[in-house]
C-alpha cells in the first residue's frame, strides 16, 4: 500500500498528458468558423494587411539597406 503513494505522483504526468492530448484532438474540439474559401479569403486579407504594414515600415526606415545597420554594430557604436 505504502509502495502505491509513491507510484501514484510517478504515473499522474503521463495520464494527465494523455487526456489533454485527447480532448485536444477530437473531433469537434475546434469551431469551424467557416468553410474553406471563407479561411482563405481572411488569411488573404490579413496577408494584404500585414505587406501594407511592411511597406509603411519601409518608408519609413527609408529603405536603409541591412549593411548599413551590420557596419554599425560591427564598429562597436551601439
Amino acid at each position: 500500500m505504502a509502495d502505491l503513494l509513491y507510484v501514484l505522483p510517478v504515473l499522474a504526468c503521463p495520464v494527465g498528458m494523455g487526456l489533454m492530448m485527447y480532448f485536444m484532438m477530437r473531433p469537434g474540439a475546434k469551431a469551424k468558423s467557416g468553410t474553406g474559401a471563407e479561411q482563405q479569403a481572411l488569411h488573404q486579407l490579413e496577408l494584404d494587411d500585414l505587406r501594407r504594414q511592411v511597406d509603411e515600415l519601409k518608408q519609413d526606415h527609408g529603405d536603409r539597406p541591412a549593411g548599413d545597420a551590420a557596419a554599425r554594430f560591427a564598429g562597436g557604436a551601439l
